[in-house]
């Protein structure tokens, strides 16, 4: 198990061996000089001598963060004890990086990299991008690289991934056995502030050959000389915000690297909200791999200013229970009935009632009213069983597949989808049994031009078109009938002309 806490919150830790052990509520024997330093210590359990206990503590709140960014590196530094380790500071991802458009891979500190063996070999680079080039439209990557003249050319191949995304694969030619260059557009959206990680990953397979005795490996290198090009934006590009779809999530929520711009609020007490939260903060790890991870958290009665102003918010728990969805509630897609906990939908245009019991969950995303570069997305249920289920709509990969729009609505296995001008409910979608309470149209639903009165002529004019198309239609029926009854009459007398002319010839 993994507690995190000062010692006062965690007496069950008592009778656990630690080196620094806990009694009465403070640290035993903790140095003087570490009275202010997170500490990660590891100890056996006392319930179960096959099982260990970590504890990511301190003796405040900033002391338990530092703990617990040192154990988000995955690399935890240990001096003489491998089971403790003091963290007296972090360094964190700067708010400002110096801006450097033009970079050699060299710059960075790597030499030429060779790629060698049959089958799939990969070489990451890692590099830092400013704020003001993060949305560039214009960078690209100039990769030089040659490679062995072993490899089957019809299989073997590289691909180049920026941050987790395919930018580029190319397939491997006699041409790029000596030096090439290749050009690589960056596609705006894909960098990240902070650190930026570039994978270069080579599937190479070589022609069979009965002879193995000069057998030689493939290989493939990316010279130290290949370049990198991020110019600056400049303008009001730099405030445009991010098309917000829920489709794009996590997507659209990182724009740090270390996830710095992201913070989850949650009640005080709600287990539920936590559990979620939770899991979502693994998930971006696991997704993101940060070298440290710097997230955010905050109660919902007391989310502090700076977090209001600078962070991408996730908000989990029942409505009523969050207090802070109080200052923009209104502002949300389906705003929320406090009495209820349900998306009261006020702008569709059928609204349905949820049968007593069923329990559904809420997805719902807009702009940060603190920061138009930034977004929130509340997650919540009209019942605690809700709530679970609007987080399984972002955990389930069978669920988070469907999402799309502003608003989603789920019953666990469905998920329904709406934008926030959609003059129709969505939750008829997904709530079995559900009953309409509003047919009335919404007025102004479209937000489109007024609509423009029939003019007094149109109708006559319409009639009297109808009238002369029928007459101009029955007067060539008419006249198809006559030709072909003339037709018949003339027939027998051509018939009789032919016979008599026989008789006269016989």
């Amino acid at each position: 198990m993994i507690f995190v806490g000062t010692p006062d919150q965690l007496g069950i830790l008592s009778g656990v061996d630690f080196q620094v052990p806990i009694a009465n509520g403070k640290f035993v024997n903790l140095p003087l000089e570490s009275e202010g330093d997170g500490i990660v210590q590891l100890a056996l359990s006392p319930w179960n001598p096959n099982k260990v206990i970590m504890m990511v503590g301190g003796n405040s709140g900033d002391a338990i963060v530092k703990a617990g960014q040192a154990v988000s590196s995955g690399r935890i530094f240990i001096y003489e004890n491998p089971t403790l380790a003091f963290v007296s500071n972090v360094q964190m991802l700067s708010e400002t990086l110096p801006i450097v458009e033009d970079f050699i891979f060299e710059n960075l500190g790597y030499v030429s990299e060779t790629i060698s063996g049959i089958g799939v070999n990969s070489q990451d680079y890692t590099f830092y991008v400013s704020k003001e080039q993060v949305l560039t439209k214009d960078g690209y990557i100039d990769l030089v690289y040659y490679h062995s003249g072993l490899l089957d050319y019809g299989v073997s191949s590289f691909t180049v991934e920026l941050n987790g995304q395919v930018i580029a694969s190319t397939p491997f030619s006699k041409e790029s056995e000596q030096v090439i260059t290749l050009r690589i557009k960056i596609p705006q959206g894909t960098l990240r502030f902070g650190e930026n990680r570039l994978d270069v990953s080579a599937s190479m397979l070589i022609l069979p050959s009965c002879d193995v005795s000069g057998f030689s490996d493939p290989w493939f290198t990316v010279s130290n000389q290949s370049s990198v090009h991020l110019p600056l934006v400049t303008g009001a590009s730099l405030a445009e915000p991010l098309l917000k779809d829920l489709k794009f999530f996590p997507e659209l929520f990182v724009t740090h690297s270390d996830l710095g711009d992201i913070a989850f609020i949650f009640p005080k007490s709600d287990f539920a909200s936590w559990k979620i939260a939770g899991k979502l903060a693994y998930s971006l790890g696991e997704r993101f791999n940060p070298l440290i991870a710097n997230l955010q958290a905050a109660y919902a009665d007391d989310v502090p200013q700076d977090i209001h102003d600078t962070n991408s918010m996730i908000i989990l728990g029942l409505a009523n229970e969050v207090p802070f969805l109080a200052e923009f509630n209104d502002r949300l897609p389906a705003p929320f009935d406090l009495l209820n906990n349900t998306a009261s939908e006020r702008q569709m245009q059928v609204i349905y009632r949820i049968p007593n019991g069923v329990s559904v969950g809420y997805l719902q995303l807009m702009l940060s009213p603190f920061n138009a570069e930034k977004s929130i997305l509340v997650v919540s249920g009209n019942d605690r069983d809700g709530l679970i289920l609007a987080g399984n709509g972002l955990l389930q990969e069978e669920l988070q597949s469907q999402l799309a729009g502003v608003f989603a609505v789920t019953n666990g296995t469905q998920v329904a989808t709406g934008n926030a001008s959609s003059p129709f409910s969505i939750v008829d979608d997904v709530v079995p049994g559900s009953i309409p309470i509003n047919t009335t149209p919404v007025p102004d639903i479209s937000r489109g031009a007024p609509a423009v009165e029939r003019p007094v002529w149109l109708l006559p004019v319409i009639v009297i078109s109808a009238l002369s198309i029928l007459g101009i239609l029955g007067y060539v029926a008419v006249a198809a009938i006559l030709k072909r009854s003339s037709r018949r009459i003339e027939a027998p007398e051509v018939g009789e002309n032919v016979d008599k002319s026989d008789e006269d010839q016989k």
